[in-house]
């Protein structure tokens, strides 16, 4: 492994960002639960969901990502993964303080497959809204804060790592994540 995370800065473009909200903003609204069986909510997380699976209308972003998932996992992670089952458009707002506290994403339970890769996309502009910075804890290197909250920046690490999502305090912040699964962790 070359590292514990790698971004794309701004490699969607705003008027990309903005057809993607608008599509997302169109599916049907969940709150944001945590765990497995995805049945807990909880005050660790607060936001609304909204799920995007491959079909026809969506398959442009499942290819892109695809393929960055490929080019970044080939030079950063070499993991071992096999598909991307959905992904999860997610909007964080200052009205109810929407954060996800400190968490991973893999669960090292009986399940069929395990979460290999996380990734998320920014969707919304860093000037829209305060908090909401994705943060991660117990890497050898951080980030710059700044890059991270650049419209359309893409940022990939292993599912193990932990991470979390402050407080957004003013505005609303619109993400993607996603997990690519494959063969356990051992």
């Amino acid at each position: 492994m070359q590292g514990e995370w790698a971004y794309l800065k701004s490699h969607f473009s705003a008027e990309q960002c903005d057809a993607i909200i608008g599509k997302a903003l169109q599916l049907q609204e969940m709150q944001g639960k945590m765990g497995p069986d995805s049945s807990k909510v909880t005050d660790w997380r607060r936001s609304t969901i909204r799920g995007i699976m491959r079909t026809p209308e969506w398959e442009f972003l499942y290819k892109e990502i695809d393929a960055l998932t490929a080019k970044v996992n080939a030079e950063w992670f070499q993991l071992d993964y096999t598909h991307l089952p959905a992904i999860q458009f997610a909007s964080y707002d200052e009205k109810d303080q929407g954060c996800y506290k400190r968490h991973c994403d893999t669960f090292l339970a009986p399940l069929p497959t395990h979460r290999k890769i996380s990734f998320t996309v920014q969707l919304s502009d860093e000037n829209s809204y305060e908090g909401g910075d994705l943060c991660f804890y117990d890497v050898c290197a951080l980030p710059k804060q700044d890059n991270m909250r650049v419209r359309g920046t893409v940022c990939f690490f292993p599912s193990i790592v932990f991470h979390e999502i402050t407080p957004v305090t003013k505005g609303i912040r619109h993400s993607l994540a996603g997990w690519y699964e494959g063969p356990h962790w051992r």
